[in-house]
C-alpha cells in the first residue's frame, strides 16, 4: 500500500490545488474541490496495485472529483472506474446518468465521458478500481448501457461481497502466490457484472460462468494458505474499512439467480455474510 496524498494540516483550498496537480501529473486530469470546505477535514488517497489492476481509496468529507469537457479533451483513457462506497454516501453524474446512494453500493464511471463524483459524511471513503477497456474486453456501448442498470445483474451481490472483502483486508494483494488469482477473479467479476446487467444471453452467461470459477479459485487460494481468508470481522486493516453490505437488491424471479447464489455460497463468498464495519 502506498499513500499517494495526505493533506495533513493544509488548508482545504491548498489541499485541493495540490491534489488536482497530482492527478494531472499522473496523466488523468481531475478537478478536486470540496462541497463543504468547512467540514472537509483530512484528505488522503491510498493505492494498491495487483495483477493488472489499480485500487484506490479516497477519504474526505464532501470530497468532489470532476472531469469536465476540458479534462476529458486533455486525456480520456479508454477504461472504467468501478466504485464501491465504503462509508458515507455519494452522488455521481456520468454523462446523462445521475445517481445517489449510501455505503455498500457499486457504480461505474466511463472515463471517456464528463463525470462528477461527490461523497459526504464524517470519515467518508470510496474505493475505486480502474480497469482498461482492453482488459475488460467489452464494448464502450455495453459499458455505457450498464452504468444505469448494474443492480439488474445477478452478479451484483457477488461483486459487492468481493469488494467488501478486498477493502476489509488488502494483505493478500501483496502476496505473489495469491495476487494473480485475486486479480483474475476481480476482472472476471467486473466483466460479468457489466455483461449481465442487461438480459442474460450466451456471451454474458459464459462470462458469468468464468467469473464464478475465478471467484472459487480466489477463495480457495485464500483459505488453503497458512493465513486465514481475509474477512472483515477477523482481520480488519487499519488502512481500509468496508461498510456492512446493504440488503441484496431484489431481482426478478428465476432459477439462474438461485444457481448464482448457491455457487457463491459454496465458494465462501455468500452474499448473506455481512462484514463488520471497522
Amino acid at each position: 500500500m502506498a499513500v499517494l496524498f495526505d493533506s495533513h494540516e493544509l488548508p482545504t483550498r491548498h489541499a485541493d490545488e495540490a491534489l488536482t496537480a497530482l492527478f494531472s501529473q499522473g496523466g488523468l486530469p481531475i478537478r478536486v474541490s470540496h462541497a463543504r470546505p468547512g467540514v472537509a477535514g483530512r484528505t488522503t488517497i491510498e493505492h494498491w496495485s495487483f495483477a493488472d489492476q489499480n485500487l484506490f481509496v479516497a477519504r474526505a468529507n464532501s470530497l468532489r472529483l470532476a472531469r469536465g469537457r476540458a479534462e476529458v479533451k486533455a486525456c480520456a483513457p479508454e477504461g472504467i472506474r468501478l466504485g464501491y462506497q465504503l462509508t458515507g454516501s455519494y452522488r455521481l453524474v456520468v454523462g446523462e446518468h445521475h445517481e445517489a446512494h449510501s455505503a455498500g453500493q457499486l457504480n461505474i464511471t466511463d472515463l471517456t465521458q464528463p463525470c462528477g463524483f461527490t461523497q459526504y459524511g464524517p470519515g467518508a471513503a470510496v474505493a475505486s478500481l480502474e480497469i482498461s477497456w482492453d482488459h475488460l474486453g467489452l464494448s464502450a456501448e455495453r459499458v455505457r448501457r450498464a452504468v444505469s442498470a448494474l443492480t439488474r445483474s445477478p452478479v451484483y451481490p457477488l461483486m459487492q461481497a468481493h469488494m467488501a472483502r478486498l477493502c476489509a483486508d488488502a494483505t493478500a494483494l501483496g502476496r505473489p502466490d495469491i495476487e494473480p488469482h485475486i486479480g483474475q477473479a476481480t476482472l472476471h467479476l467486473a466483466q460479468a457484472l457489466i455483461a449481465s446487467a442487461e438480459d442474460i444471453e450466451p456471451h454474458a452467461r459464459a462470462i458469468l460462468n468464468e467469473a464464478l470459477d475465478a471467484r472459487i479459485v480466489e477463495t480457495s487460494c485464500c483459505t488453503s494458505s497458512n493465513h486465514p481468508s481475509p474477512r472483515a470481522d477477523r482481520h480488519s486493516s487499519p488502512h481500509l474499512a468496508a461498510a456492512p453490505l446493504p440488503p441484496v437488491v431484489t431481482q426478478p424471479a428465476g432459477n439462474s439467480r438461485m444457481d448464482h447464489r448457491r455457487a457463491a455460497s459454496e465458494s465462501g463468498g455468500s452474499t448473506d455474510r455481512r462484514p463488520s464495519a471497522a
